[in-house]
């Protein structure tokens, strides 16, 4: 909730969608109390999702703050208004048979408007970004939001050439016990602008549909 009180004004209350990328904690358990504390107008996560053990209590507390929910499978988009656009990706209608099966299934979004465009990977790997590139999923994307908080079994070097994005953005804590972002991983950035939340901490990227402006912490 601190980085939502960051980012919005104290006064705004509201938020116009929540995503459950998969049910892994770290991305699952505080969503559980924000449509407790703010008004969520729309959620949206996976079937792989809605068949968790784990996500029961994500999926109660939608319910009883009256969030409408949506499962979202490749294909699958919306209409933010005002131009603004998001598309569903990952995964396919039919699941993704994996390993690791709860990060194989992140939702990863398109978020258009314009000529703008942001790529949003949420822990897919690279047995799905080699599926996304094997089905030619529309990836090319201004700025990219990097799988797995940088950890080395996302973010292959043909993914980010077939995105090409011009900045690469990942969220990972700083001191980290995982060693994120793994040296691979940067490598395969090598060349692009990369943001990192452990170096310049928030990370606030805004733009008009033509041009893009960035503004971090520090």
């Amino acid at each position: 909730f601190s980085e939502l009180g960051a980012a919005m004004p104290f006064w705004d209350r509201t938020l116009d969608l929540l995503v459950l990328t998969h049910p892994d904690s770290d991305h699952m358990l505080a969503q559980t109390e924000v449509p407790t504390r703010y008004q969520v107008d729309f959620a949206m996560y996976t079937l792989h999702a809605a068949q968790h053990p784990d996500a029961v209590l994500w999926q109660e507390r939608m319910i009883t703050n009256d969030v409408m929910v949506s499962e979202q499978t490749a294909g699958g988009w919306l209409d933010l208004g005002d131009g603004v656009a998001l598309w569903v990706l990952w995964p396919p209608p039919e699941g993704f048979q994996a390993k690791d099966a709860d990060n194989e299934n992140s939702l990863v979004l398109k978020l258009v408007y314009g000529d703008f465009s942001a790529l949003l990977t949420g822990d897919a790997g690279l047995p799905s970004e080699e599926a996304m590139i094997a089905q030619a999923s529309p990836l090319p994307a201004t700025l990219l939001k990097v799988g797995h908080h940088g950890s080395r079994t996302s973010t292959s070097r043909d993914f980010v050439e077939r995105v090409a994005a011009q900045v690469a953005v990942i969220q990972v804590g700083a001191d980290n016990d995982y060693g994120h972002p793994h040296p691979e991983v940067l490598n395969a950035l090598d060349g692009r602008m990369v943001l990192r939340t452990d170096q310049q901490g928030r990370i606030h990227v805004q733009s008009d549909g033509r041009q893009m402006w960035i503004k971090t912490e520090r």
